[in-house]
């Protein structure tokens, strides 16, 4: 009887695919980044770890949309604030 499958079985461990660790890696910093931050708060409905515009929160989406499965740029800014709010970070107007 096998376990759960590798990371290999499922094509991102192999040579010439993307390796998991480095994009996951990638894809946080070029969030924190532009939020300005290192970590969300320990308690997001409680402390609020940062304040970001919808400006911001737009950047981050333009530098992530190729990586998304949003259908444009609303749907992504969604994804992105609701995401923000769940770390506790405040998305404002």
């Amino acid at each position: 009887m096998r376990g759960a499958p590798r990371i290999t079985e499922w094509g991102l461990g192999r040579a010439g695919g993307p390796k998991l660790m480095a994009f996951c890696k990638e894809f946080n910093a070029a969030t924190q980044k532009p939020a300005g931050l290192a970590s969300g708060s320990k308690e997001p409905n409680k402390t609020k770890a940062a304040k970001l515009t919808k400006k911001q929160v737009m950047d981050i989406v333009k530098i992530k949309m190729k990586d998304m499965n949003a259908r444009d740029e609303e749907a992504a800014f969604r994804t992105i604030s609701g995401t923000a709010r769940q770390m506790g970070i405040e998305v404002s107007e």
